[in-house]
């Protein structure tokens, strides 16, 4: 599936958006607090979840934020963003049952518990504190334990790899060979429909029908000029920042006296996905048909987009790569989508920021538009903002949220 990135840009504290680390608000939940807020025992129904933590959905559209507890910046701000997936939003709030014995659901829970506190009307806007989904994600994954910073990307990546396999309710593992390789004379349409069907034998959650999209590489190999085709999945598009400069040749500018990157927008970003490279020598792969080891020409080109489409600004480790993105609200992909039978257009509905010196420092805030309301707010942990302007479209973005405009 899709691969990772890293982090961001330099902190600026004159953005009115930037606060502290460490700020806190006025409410506190201690344990034992924030233990009545949480589902007990068995619930076979939504209805039983509600009466438990005595929810009731947030039809007005409070803001609630989430506490800094601990470096967890990272977290809120991916937290936030999933909770105003619309998709997830209406799955967690409406149709999860949550069972609290069910071992192979335990983060899927401990989410659930988080998204019904961040749309409970009887918190009265009152920010939560997820200490309980921070212990979970932290005894599941090493990656996650302490106060140590930590990178948004690698949160979703984790989340939207362990909860599809907590939910997924079609997990045939014994048929999980869902990339399938096949040459030209075969129907490309055929093809596809082929691995469609062996896909949909092992892949069947919410997060499969939310965020995975397919791939089609394109193999020719440089001696006999046949050509094959590859379908895999991917759960977000990583853009390396640097490369795409480089690739479209730009080189840094100086103004007044420092030196700026040049600007990139996110078409190029895609113009590069999709440049495909010639693998030689220890790269070289075997051809089939020439029954030896080729040069070849290796391309991979989104076939079909996931319905929330992720996209990672990669701007590398140590001293992030400082340039502007520019990316629309109204996102077309026409141009990019190998099976135009496929809705291409796309509606931007989220943004992780990221500010600091280094790729493990720092600090995230995220914008969304809220679920209910379609207002854009900015989450800064524990503070939820209404966006008077367009403050999403200005910030240092790391990581972009789209979702898929249905076609009436």
């Amino acid at each position: 599936m899709g691969n990772c990135c890293k982090k961001r840009s330099p902190i600026n504290k004159n953005n009115k958006d930037y606060k502290n680390v460490e700020e806190e608000s006025s409410y506190q939940v201690n344990k034992k607090q924030e233990d009545t807020l949480e589902v007990k025992d068995n619930q076979s129904n939504d209805s039983g979840i509600a009466a438990e933590m005595n929810f009731q959905k947030d039809t007005d559209a409070i803001k609630i934020g989430l506490e800094n507890i601990g470096a967890t910046c990272y977290m809120n701000a991916t937290l936030q963003c999933l909770s105003n997936t619309k998709s997830l939003n209406n799955y967690f709030l409406n149709k999860y049952i949550y069972n609290k014995n069910a071992e192979n659901k335990r983060l899927s829970n401990e989410f659930c518990i988080v998204i019904k506190n961040l749309w409970n009307k009887k918190r009265k806007g009152k920010a939560y504190a997820p200490n309980k989904f921070k212990e979970t994600i932290s005894q599941m994954n090493s990656l996650f334990e302490g106060v140590q910073a930590n990178d948004s990307k690698d949160l979703i990546n984790f989340l939207l790899e362990q909860m599809h396999e907590e939910l997924n309710v079609k997990n045939n593992k014994e048929e999980n060979n869902y990339s399938i390789t096949v040459n030209m004379q075969l129907d490309q349409n055929q093809l596809y429909e082929y691995f469609l069907q062996n896909y949909k034998k092992n892949f069947n959650s919410i997060i499969s029908d939310s965020f995975y999209g397919f791939s089609q590489t394109e193999i020719v190999c440089q001696n006999c000029r046949k050509v094959k085709y590859n379908y895999d999945i991917f759960s977000f598009i990583e853009f390396p920042l640097e490369q795409v400069n480089i690739y479209f040749g730009k080189t840094v500018y100086q103004v007044n006296y420092q030196m700026q990157q040049p600007d990139i927008d996110i078409k190029e970003c895609f113009t590069f996905h999709q440049k495909g490279e010639l693998m030689t020598k220890d790269n070289a792969m075997y051809c089939d048909i020439c029954n030896i080891t080729c040069d070849s020409f290796y391309v991979s080109k989104i076939y079909k987009p996931s319905k929330y489409l992720i996209l990672i600004l990669n701007r590398g480790k140590g001293n992030i790569y400082q340039c502007n993105v520019k990316f629309p609200e109204i996102l077309d992909l026409k141009d990019y989508i190998v099976n135009k039978n496929y809705n291409t257009m796309f509606d931007l509905y989220a943004v992780i920021c990221h500010f600091g010196p280094s790729s493990m420092g720092g600090h995230f805030i995220a914008y969304c538009r809220n679920a209910i309301n379609d207002k854009w707010y900015c989450y800064n942990d524990s503070s939820v903002t209404l966006c008077k302007d367009k403050n999403y479209l200005n910030g240092v973005p790391y990581i972009l949220f789209y979702q898929e405009i249905e076609v009436a």
